[in-house]
């Protein structure tokens, strides 16, 4: 059977692993991808998989937010899902059992792993759909028998009146019809006690004396056509207590001989089936034994793994990372358009005087970590720090032109928050530092260089000018080159320092960053982009 699978996962390594690994199978399964939960539920319906393997985290809608949308669903309830995730806690699993999911699966994904969980899904809900067709059939033999139960007068049905000890009173046509018999002969053969003959009667029948009112029952009996041959019939037995108190029974018998020999060979599949499962779970119970072992041996291997490739990814960028692990070695770039910056806290050497190596070391780490979180949210790449020094840069390792933008508002944030320190509960206790920052935007060239203890950095005359914009620069401002000041100019007032002599490179016009313009700040400090600020920078 060509099985169809809907795998929906927004990460497109796991999604390429996933079918790989299933179009490799040799099962000939046709697959359906989908980037998110909402993707996946509009596929389900279209498609109506067979199985679904969803990722729990995905962007628009999780994949445990998408399962239980799909279980709500009539048109998808009945589809099994296989959950894939990274987490390995019992709550989590048992958060995705809860919504629906049948099963789940680990990232990364092993092979073996994947096609065992895939192929125990698409058999029992093989099984169950087997199980829900034969229910549906039965139901329908059942309405149709009700409904000529009703029809008495058609031939395919018999109707019988019996006395209350079981004589037989009178029958239809469509009792000859179906037994082959006229009521003399069947008399004359079986005898006249309709009890006797249908032992598959309720015994309270055959004793009823009819005094607790009117009682109905069905029972199923075979029974033979004087031609010989064997058919089944399902029987309906009435008692009607008449005004006299005496009373009758009114049977109809309909031939269910074709949906008896549905039945047992859906009972002669559903054993083979249950057979089949049995056989089934102990292969599971086997391959879940190996499953265990190969997790714990590859446990440390994995956690390891894991700890180099998280401790990668925090000391350089992403791409920088993967070029490391694929190739032992990352390119350098060149990028015509990078701004750099600059922080140094004024007299810190002196000012550490009082304090102990460790309280110098926890002051920065605190001052640092606010730093990096204002250059995250404004995109822009920490490089590295040196003692006291903090540097930064925008446009790297992925260009783009708003980084001037980017970097002058992380500036902007990072003065705002060394003014608030004093009279910050939470800052309090630091010692308080005067902090210059300096800004240039020019060309540069980055990347990883050496064998061991790798950095991402940068290099250029770019570096060097922005280090001399720190500087020149007073304390508690943001000064910025002309070459930043040409790139920003519309969105920003600035106060003109004019040209100032730095080192190795003569006179320079500088600019001291004041804040956003008024027309294009959203907030009183002028530290926030508002709306048509905010619409120029995701153009550019």
């Amino acid at each position: 059977m060509d099985y169809k699978i809907l795998v929906a996962d927004d990460n497109k390594m796991n999604l390429a692993i996933i079918l790989t690994i299933l179009r490799t199978s040799n099962n000939g399964y046709k697959l359906f991808t989908a980037q998110d939960g909402r993707q996946a539920i509009q596929s389900a319906k279209i498609h109506r998989p067979d199985l679904i393997i969803m990722n729990w985290s995905m962007p628009q809608m999780s994949g445990i937010d998408a399962i239980r949308e799909l279980k709500k669903l009539k048109a998808t309830q009945d589809i099994p899902v296989i959950i894939e995730t990274s987490f390995d806690s019992d709550l989590n699993i048992e958060e995705a059992l809860d919504a629906g999911a049948i099963d789940y699966i680990k990232i990364p994904v092993d092979p073996g792993e994947l096609l065992a969980r895939v192929n125990s899904a698409l058999k029992i809900h093989t099984k169950l759909r087997s199980l829900q067709e034969k229910k549906i059939i039965i139901d329908q033999r059942i309405e149709e028998l009700t409904n000529l139960q009703i029809a008495t007068n058609q031939s395919s049905t018999a109707l019988i009146i019996l006395e209350q000890d079981g004589t037989i009173k009178w029958v239809n046509k469509g009792f000859s019809d179906l037994f082959g018999y006229s009521l003399q002969d069947y008399t004359n053969t079986f005898g006249t006690n309709f009890f006797h003959i249908r032992e598959a009667i309720p015994s309270k029948f055959k004793h009823s004396d009819l005094s607790t009112g009117f009682q109905k029952e069905e029972y199923i009996s075979s029974v033979e056509h004087k031609d010989g041959t064997k058919k089944w019939i399902q029987g309906t037995i009435n008692s009607i207590e008449n005004s006299d108190s005496s009373g009758k029974f009114v049977i109809i018998e309909t031939d269910i001989t074709s949906l008896k020999e549905i039945d047992e060979k859906l009972q002669a599949r559903n054993e083979e089936m249950l057979k089949l499962n049995r056989h089934l779970e102990k292969a599971n119970l086997m391959l879940k034994k190996q499953q265990e072992e190969i997790i714990l041996q590859k446990e440390a291997i994995e956690k390891e793994k894991q700890n180099t490739e998280n401790l990668l990814l925090n000391i350089l960028p992403y791409h920088v990372a993967t070029q490391l692990k694929d190739n032992g070695f990352a390119k350098p770039r060149n990028y015509k358009l990078v701004t750099v910056m600059f922080t140094d806290f004024q007299g810190f050497t002196k000012a550490c005087e009082k304090l102990s190596p460790d309280q110098i070391v926890a002051a920065l780490h605190s001052y640092f970590a606010i730093f990096d979180d204002i250059v995250l949210a404004h995109f822009v790449e920490k490089i590295k720090t040196i003692g006291d020094a903090y540097m930064c840069a925008g446009g790297i390792p992925l260009r783009n032109r708003s980084n001037p933008f980017d970097v002058v508002l992380a500036g902007l944030k990072v003065q705002e928050f060394m003014k608030k320190v004093p009279f910050s509960k939470q800052y309090h206790l630091l010692p308080f530092w005067n902090l210059r920052i300096g800004i240039h935007t020019g060309t540069v060239t980055a990347g990883v260089v050496g064998k061991i203890k790798f950095a991402y950095d940068i290099w250029g005359d770019s570096v060097n000018i922005a280090k001399r914009m720190e500087s020149a620069c007073e304390v508690g401002m943001v000064n910025i080159s002309g070459e930043t000041y040409e790139e920003i100019k519309e969105f920003f007032d600035f106060k003109h320092r004019g040209k100032i002599e730095i080192k190795n490179r003569g006179r320079m016009d500088m600019y001291y960053v004041l804040g956003i313009k008024e027309k294009y700040a959203a907030d009183p400090n002028r530290l926030i982009p508002n709306e048509a600020f905010q619409n120029y920078l995701n153009q550019l």
